[in-house]
């Protein structure tokens, strides 16, 4: 199993290698928030708009969990990216 997922990262790796430095961390963070919202449970549609709304009440009827966790981080490195 742990030789499974060094191969992925691998494949990511390689995939990820032909964008720039921060290309490479924006489709991170993208993957992150996608992972993260994928478990987070709503009625609504998420977007742009309301990301950071749905990711409050997920913490709020839930708590601090890893996928609202991952979904904060991407849309920090986001912010961070932004920045720059």
């Amino acid at each position: 199993m742990q030789q499974e997922k060094q191969e992925r990262v691998e494949t990511v790796l390689r995939l990820l290698n032909e964008l720039s430095t921060k290309a490479k961390i924006e489709v991170l963070a993208n993957v992150f928030i996608k992972i993260g919202l994928s478990n987070i449970s709503t009625e609504e549609n998420i977007d742009k708009i309301n990301i950071v709304d749905v990711i409050l009440r997920d913490i709020e009827k839930n708590g601090q969990t890893l996928s609202n966790a991952l979904a904060r981080q991407g849309l920090l490195i986001l912010t961070w990216l932004k920045e720059d």
